[in-house]
């Protein structure tokens, strides 16, 4: 996921096990703006579409 300004990492960790996401690992990927977000349990279906929901909704 990328943003226009540095992202925090922590935040954007808490706002996903806020939303119930378990053990999210979040981290910067090639850049302070870029992260890579990594889930447990098996790919889903609109998974990637729900996490950007949590991620953008505050934005």
């Amino acid at each position: 996921m990328g943003y226009e300004n540095p992202a925090d990492v922590a935040v954007l960790r808490e706002q996903l096990e806020a939303a119930g996401f378990e053990g999210p690992v979040v981290v910067h990927y090639g850049s302070e703006t870029d992260v890579l977000i990594r889930l447990q349990g098996k790919p889903d279906q609109g998974l990637a579409e729900e996490v950007y929901a949590v991620l953008t909704e505050q934005w």
